[in-house]
């Protein structure tokens, strides 16, 4: 085992090196050595710290450390692609990128706050604009800090990713191959990578959404040991959400409340203190947003015309066989939009295709390198149809969370956009991972290549569908 494990620490050095000096020769052919030298020194510095945080886990080991490394060089490349492609290739600047949709307000918002150079946009939540307030006050003004941010918020979201699958694969030994596992599994998930390295908020969700989980489940497990701790970083967590976008406190709730099902017998001390910094983060989430309000959570859920108009497909390209196809989702009532949920919940699932129109890497390559997300789906969804009510080798209520969350925002949005569900997917990796500790343990074998078997044609004629409708 040491010996295999010293050829992959060599072969992800190697691979690491590589890309590491592939990118560095392009940054500073772009850019000339004193912008390239500062864009790679940020990136640098956003990989090695989540990798030496991640050195004070006993899970994690220097295999894992290797993994982060190759991700976060990995990552790196993609935001400095994405950071060339909206200076360099548009005739901008670093201190003035050319910017559209999101990224553009939430940049004139961050300069109005900053200096005032720019009209004040509206903007729903002021989290990642702040972020680049504060970054340009120690750095200065550049979109390469808040990218760097980013990028540094993904690798701490896949080196957690592997302490949560820890925490689930304990009692089966092996804990730093199973972490190991599900890091590289996620670094493997294109789309959320893409999403992680560019100037939008994602990365800013994927954190704090995977504390939320890694608190549920050590409650669930021993709910006595560092409760409070636990309590805190939910809170922290939570926190985080009130400010990028509060609407996922909506979905930590879920975990709340499944937490407290789960444990009934138990003390509700924990589950109580949950609940209260669930209600406070929330009140100071619709307090701090300049646009977001009850009503229009509640008019999310309804639907009707306000959501066809927001959240509706657009009317072109691959989107187009959809929107003939949901007709008039947005305007039907409840009852038949819950007998729509498994194509919509399908549909979250496969969305972005494996193929495109695009020509960009960022926006055509990365986000439809979905197979191990397939995969990742695939298997987890072995747990909740087989494994999740035999009591043996159950999570509990709690491990329902990222499903039922999943559920929710394919009721909610029609299954219309695929970077919703991004931040769920540490959670549905390390649970998957989780499976194959179970099947390696000599349990449900035969099932699950039954299992396997079936999803693989259903997933293959759900795919070769969509490719002719579209």
């Amino acid at each position: 085992m040491r010996l295999t494990s010293g050829i992959l620490n060599k072969l992800l050095a190697a691979l690491s090196t590589l890309v590491f000096c592939a990118t560095a020769f392009n940054t500073i052919a772009a850019w000339g050595w004193d912008d390239g030298s500062s864009i790679l020194l940020a990136m640098a510095i956003a990989i090695a710290i989540p990798v030496a945080a991640s050195s004070f886990g006993k899970w994690c080991g220097s295999t894992g450390r290797w993994i982060l490394v190759c991700a976060g060089v990995v990552l790196a490349a993609v935001a400095i692609h994405y950071i060339w492609s909206v200076t360099t290739a548009q005739g901008a600047t670093l201190e003035m990128p050319t910017l559209n949709c999101d990224s553009k307000g939430y940049y004139n918002w961050a300069l109005n706050h900053y200096d005032g150079r720019c009209p004040e946009p509206r903007i729903t939540f002021f989290g990642l604009p702040l972020a680049m307030v504060v970054l340009w006050s120690m750095f200065g003004v550049s979109i390469v800090w808040p990218v760097a941010l980013n990028v540094g918020l993904t690798l701490f979201t896949i080196a957690l990713c592997g302490h949560l699958t820890s925490l689930l694969t304990r009692q089966y030994g092996r804990e730093q191959l199973f972490s190991n596992i599900a890091m590289a599994a996620l670094a493997l998930h294109g789309y959320f990578m893409s999403q992680g390295a560019i100037l939008l908020k994602e990365a800013m969700v994927y954190l704090p959404m995977t504390l939320i989980a890694i608190v549920l489940f050590k409650l669930t497990s021993d709910p006595a040991n560092r409760r409070w701790l636990y309590i805190l970083v939910y809170f922290i967590a939570c926190l985080i959400l009130a400010i990028v976008r509060a609407k996922y406190i909506n979905f930590a709730a879920f975990g709340v409340v499944l937490l407290a099902l789960g444990c009934w017998r138990r003390p509700w001390r924990a589950v109580q203190a949950l609940a209260v910094c669930t209600g406070i983060t929330w009140y100071l989430g619709m307090y701090w947003s300049t646009t977001y309000t009850v009503a229009q959570q509640l008019n999310n859920v309804a639907g009707g015309e306000y959501m066809y108009h927001s959240m509706g497909p657009s009317d072109n390209g691959m989107h187009l066989w959809y929107l003939d196809l949901l007709g008039g989702y947005f305007v039907l009532p409840a009852w038949k939009k819950i007998l729509l949920l498994p194509f919509t919940v399908g549909t979250q699932y496969i969305i972005p295709f494996p193929w495109g129109a695009e020509h960009n890497v960022l926006e055509s390559v990365l986000p439809r390198m979905n197979m191990m997300w397939y995969l990742v789906g695939g298997i987890a969804g072995f747990y909740y149809l087989f494994l999740s009510w035999r009591r043996d080798v159950s999570l509990g209520l709690v491990a329902w969370w990222p499903a039922l969350t999943t559920v929710a925002i394919a009721y909610i949005s029609g299954g219309t956009v695929a970077r919703y569900i991004l931040p769920l997917s540490p959670v549905f990796t390390a649970i998957a991972v989780y499976v194959v500790a179970v099947v390696l343990g000599g349990s449900h074998r035969k099932a699950f290549v039954c299992y396997s078997i079936a999803f693989a044609l259903l997933l293959a004629a759900a795919l070769t569908t969509g490719f002719f409708l579209s």
